[in-house]
């Protein structure tokens, strides 16, 4: 199927899709006290970050000097600064994308929707890319494999496999992006988009209240140290018209969360260009003994756009 018909046929699909995941329950979410460990971290923090303007295109001109880095609240030094690729590279050479496709959130009905959904992500694929597929609950899917293997799994997707109960589909969620982003650690130091397609609560789930029990919270912190380590960052594809909110994973680790009811290009345009070309960030911890330290980098420039991870596991 040619990139055209994958658009053209999407539209059909998306709205019924839609239309059932705005029944669904969600977790309730909020702001994780952060636990005291042992000891600091003392390795090099190595960020990874994409600058985009107005218009979505990669931002690629930027120097150390005009990032701004604060963790924990504490202005950070920025000790080593790269571009990905390098001056010699091509701006849409190698990059990562890996599928996660919600098969509990999403009703049986739903299917044909998120299949063309992946197949309109894949199709901006070029040589030299590395892509992936993997169903939320089939244990032999990994995050490898080639187009051919990423096609056939999302032809043999389904909607529905398990009943949708909130709490155990975030931790199922959070536990897959953990196995994913260590098996994406592999490729080099490029930043990966780690793609989830289905239900808010699945692929955007909030980070953990203090009263959450512990499974969820120990799913959320293995994640986000797991992709942060990894140069992972997750982008959350929601069909439907839901209420956008901060606080879920994709914003914890740089990435993006957009729900339509139809019209998908601008994020998957923005998931592949942030891939293309980013920058990598290095300074030395704050130093302070936590689970979690929080992160904020911004650019000295106007009118742009920074998507870095805003958590870090110590």
């Amino acid at each position: 199927m040619t990139s055209r018909d994958v658009w053209s046929t999407l539209r059909t699909y998306l709205r019924p899709l839609a239309l059932a995941l705005a029944l669904l329950p969600s977790p309730n979410g909020g702001v994780a006290a952060q636990r005291e460990q042992p000891a600091p971290s003392v390795d090099l923090v190595v960020i990874d970050v994409a600058v985009t303007d107005s218009k979505g295109a990669p931002i690629t001109d930027l120097t150390a000097s005009d990032f701004r880095v604060k963790e924990d609240g504490q202005e950070m030094d920025v000790k080593t600064f790269a571009r990905v690729p390098d001056e010699e590279g091509g701006l849409n050479e190698g990059r990562s994308i890996a599928l996660l496709l919600d098969d509990a959130g999403v009703p049986a009905l739903g299917t044909l929707g998120v299949q063309q959904l992946s197949k309109a992500v894949l199709s901006l694929a070029r040589q030299g890319d590395e892509v992936s597929v993997v169903r939320l609950h089939s244990r032999n899917d990994e995050a490898f494999g080639d187009m051919t293997e990423a096609l056939s799994r999302i032809d043999r997707y389904r909607g529905g496999v398990l009943p949708f109960v909130p709490g155990e589909a975030q931790v199922d969620a959070l536990n897959r992006i953990a196995s994913m982003s260590d098996q994406l650690a592999i490729s080099d130091g490029r930043r990966k988009a780690l793609v989830c397609i289905g239900a808010q609560g699945v692929c955007d789930g909030r980070e953990p209240a203090n009263d959450t029990r512990q499974e969820v919270v120990v799913a959320w912190r293995r994640a986000v140290t797991a992709a942060a380590l990894a140069n992972v960052a997750v982008y959350a594809i929601i069909p439907g018209r839901v209420r956008m909110r901060g606080g879920g994973i994709a914003d914890a680790t740089g990435g993006l969360t957009y729900a339509s009811f139809s019209d998908f290009r601008e994020p998957i345009i923005a998931l592949w260009n942030d891939s293309g070309f980013h920058y990598l960030i290095g300074y030395w911890p704050s130093g302070k003994s936590r689970d979690l330290h929080s992160v904020s980098v911004s650019v000295a420039r106007p009118k742009v756009h920074v998507r870095a991870r805003r958590l870090r596991g110590g």
